[in-house]
């Protein structure tokens, strides 16, 4: 049987058990119909219309209309109606977000219509013009298992090096190593036979040095 993760099993747990009432929680933003650019902070607004013994907020993505939902935070205070939340770098154009109403009895939640998400390089086919500094990205999706999408942006022609380490500081694989032109480049990491914990990925490409952290989560 395939080993469940502890995130997979609070997904698992949210589409069992939230109900499908959704009118004691409204999603006032966004709504849909929205355009917004991978990088970006928005500002996720919803307001209590049915009060309940509650115990905090959820808030999930979907990016394909609502047939599977990965969580973006869990266990906001009750008191706090908003959430600034990064646009991930992945492109869509079905992408919803849910709020959900967690109680001790019944949940209930409400969800926006689709959304659209462009990358840079939808953004650079449209202008047709390179990026005009340098840019590492937030992975997507970050708790993830196994593989996960890095996202980086180049201005100029450089000596490019795209490296991840584990928690010790040691270099584990080197994904890119050798000359790119200024453009947005996407790179998958298949984290397959690794071990679940805390990795770190650097982008160097001349001078720029940039260094995010992901989790791997069996």
């Amino acid at each position: 049987m395939k080993q469940i993760t502890t995130l997979n099993l609070l997904i698992l747990l949210h589409l069992v058990f939230t109900n499908s009432a959704s009118a004691h929680v409204i999603l006032d933003y966004p709504v849909g119909g929205e355009t917004f650019t991978a990088g970006e902070t928005i500002r996720i607004e919803w307001h209590l219309d049915i009060p309940h013994d509650q115990l905090d907020w959820d808030l999930y993505l979907s990016i394909d209309g609502g047939d599977n939902w990965q969580v973006i935070v869990l266990d906001i205070d009750t008191a706090k109606t908003f959430y600034y939340w990064m646009v991930p770098v992945i492109a869509t154009q079905t992408g919803r977000i849910q709020v959900v109403q967690d109680n001790i009895g019944a949940d209930y939640y409400n969800e926006s219509d689709n959304f659209t998400i462009r990358t840079a390089a939808a953004l650079e086919d449209d202008h047709g013009a390179n990026p005009v500094s340098y840019k590492l990205y937030d992975n997507y999706p970050n708790p993830f298992n196994p593989s996960t999408i890095i996202n980086y942006e180049l201005r100029m022609t450089n000596d490019v090096e795209l490296s991840i380490y584990n928690s010790l500081g040691q270099k584990v694989v080197t994904l890119v190593s050798g000359i790119q032109k200024a453009g947005v480049y996407q790179i998958e990491w298949d984290a397959s036979g690794f071990a679940s914990g805390v990795y770190f990925y650097k982008l160097q490409a001349g001078e720029f040095v940039a260094v995010k952290k992901m989790v791997l989560m069996r």
